[in-house]
């Protein structure tokens, strides 16, 4: 029998997202000489960006998982900063499909596959 309470939607997180909190807490600035908490964090990502998130998020967020992005140029909406598997594949697809839509228009994802293959 299924549950009448409806689940919270997943929120994804950015990493510009990520590295704001770890730029709060972390800058000396910014704690007027207290010790700033999980709670803090929690409170400061509330006014942030306007929800709550929990005490394991906050704490994996500050965790040296994240630690990359302290020093790193992100970009803003990207979830997850994913290096190429195969990058001469990748370049090589790349620029076959703006060769490709400049003369024939969009470009499928069947036809990319296609491609790649063909370039495998």
């Amino acid at each position: 029998m299924s549950s009448l309470v409806a689940k919270k939607p997943r929120i994804a997180i950015s990493n510009a997202q990520r590295k704001a909190l770890r730029t709060w807490f972390h800058d000396p600035a910014t704690s007027f000489g207290a010790t700033k908490t999980l709670a803090n964090a929690i409170s400061w990502w509330n006014s942030q960006f306007g929800y709550n998130i929990s005490r394991s998020t906050a704490s994996d967020i500050l965790s040296d998982k994240y630690s990359s992005l302290d020093n790193s140029n992100i970009k803003g909406n990207v979830k997850k900063d994913r290096k190429p598997k195969w990058p001469i594949l990748e370049q090589a697809l790349a620029d076959w499909a703006l060769q490709f839509e400049s003369v024939h228009g969009t470009v499928s994802g069947d036809l990319l596959r296609i491609k790649a293959t063909e370039l495998w």
